[in-house]
């Protein structure tokens, strides 16, 4: 999975090493192994609301954290490693959702869960990994963002099939990155002290 010259320091194999840990092959295994043919699902899911997803924010951390609905653009590479959750439909069991989130983002919900310091933030962003807490307060939140997206049909949620760190590019993303305006929300979500990071809401469209 990757090459570590000698010698190296314990930090730089542990920074590698991580996201392997985190599971970032296996998300990626998930994502591209899924195959539309397969989806029997027959209804248009329904995103969720930036007024929604403020609301599960405001009760899940204790920072206040802004989010801004902004213009879809390409998926910016220059961040990771990317937490990368997949939604999917219980009955089914298959992935009709994803969310995206650049390292920024990802620490900054880390973070706000327990209101750490703008040094503790600086710290972990510096690192460009999640720790085991930090990753656990994603996964919560993401637990809670799951039940935004709706199935108009039998009129229940997604659930949330798993979390992963994604710590380099693959095909598949890059197609999810193409999803069209309607199908996709992209939030710029930021809190004071932390600065801002990205966060993107898709439907799993060909």
């Amino acid at each position: 999975l990757f090459v570590l010259h000698k010698p190296f320091e314990l930090t730089e194999f542990q920074r590698i090493i991580l996201p392997i840990v985190q599971g970032s092959v296996e998300g990626e295994n998930l994502l591209t192994n899924h195959d539309s043919k397969d989806d029997l699902t027959q209804y248009e899911l329904q995103l969720p609301s930036l007024p929604s997803l403020s609301k599960i924010l405001d009760g899940f951390t204790v920072k206040d954290i802004t989010l801004d609905k902004v213009k879809p653009g390409e998926i910016d590479y220059s961040k990771l490693p990317y937490v990368m959750a997949l939604f999917n439909d219980h009955e089914q069991d298959v992935i009709k959702a994803i969310c995206i989130m650049d390292i920024n983002a990802a620490v900054i919900l880390g973070c706000a869960f327990d209101n750490e310091s703008s040094d503790v933030f600086k710290k972990t962003l510096k690192s460009k990994s999640l720790n085991k807490k930090h990753l656990d307060n994603n996964k919560r939140l993401l637990k809670m963002v799951s039940a935004l997206f709706y199935n108009p049909v039998n009129q229940q949620n997604l659930d949330l099939k798993s979390v992963h760190t994604i710590a380099k590019p693959f095909d598949r993303l890059d197609k999810l990155g193409a999803t069209s305006a309607d199908k996709r929300i992209d939030i710029t979500l930021s809190a004071k002290g932390y600065g801002e990071g990205q966060m993107i809401l898709m439907a799993v469209a060909e």
